[in-house]
């Protein structure tokens, strides 16, 4: 990893944990829980970016060939190519599945997955723009873009398996974080996923 690449991830993970802890501070909504679970999104967050867009390869090499060649409109043309990389693209966005009900309370598996769609669409916006400017070499590809959206979903579908389990159930509520109208009290408030008491809500 070069020294700037650990620069960006460092700043990332600082960064974020001030931010996790002053949203929870200033929202007298502290505890460690909440505070582990938003310190696991942090770190999750600077692995997707340096997974998607580092290492930065800045250099004007590539600059003459054609645009288009950065973008990837067809789908599955990896399917036979490289299939472990489709995998690795649904694993990547698991854990977003996972973290979304508990920290952005996406109570529906269609909000979960709009999540992801934002993200990785982000994500290939913010590549495609690095290929045609100063960092060359990534595709901004529609695999990208659906198999994101997949693994998004089957965090949520597993998050959905893990809360039939009450030890995991009340876990989950510990650790989730309240919407923002949500009162501010940690026992008044009830994660909206399946089976955790009267705020149960979360569906397909």
């Amino acid at each position: 990893m070069k020294v700037v690449d650990l620069v960006i991830i460092a700043s990332l993970v600082v960064g974020g944990v001030v931010l996790t802890c002053w949203r929870l501070v200033v929202g007298d909504r502290f505890t460690p829980a909440r505070l582990f679970s938003g310190i696991a999104a942090t770190v999750y967050c600077a692995g997707l970016v340096f997974f998607t867009f580092l290492p930065l390869s800045i250099g004007p090499s590539e600059y003459e060939k054609p645009w288009w060649i950065w973008i990837g409109v067809v789908p599955f043309q990896d399917l036979v190519d490289d299939p472990i990389g489709l995998m690795l693209n649904v694993a990547l966005f698991v854990p977003l599945g996972i973290l979304a009900p508990l920290l952005l309370r996406t109570s529906t598996w269609l909000r979960t997955a709009l999540v992801g769609l934002i993200v990785s669409g982000t994500i290939e916006i913010v590549q495609f723009i690095g290929d045609i400017t100063i960092s060359p070499g990534r595709v901004a590809d529609i695999d990208d873009l659906i198999t994101n959206v997949l693994g998004t979903v089957v965090g949520y579908l597993l998050l959905r398996l893990a809360m039939l389990v009450t030890a995991l159930r009340r876990v989950a509520d510990l650790v989730s974080w309240p919407s923002p109208g949500a009162t501010d009290r940690h026992d008044e408030e009830s994660l909206s996923i399946p089976g955790s008491g009267s705020g149960s809500s979360l569906s397909t």
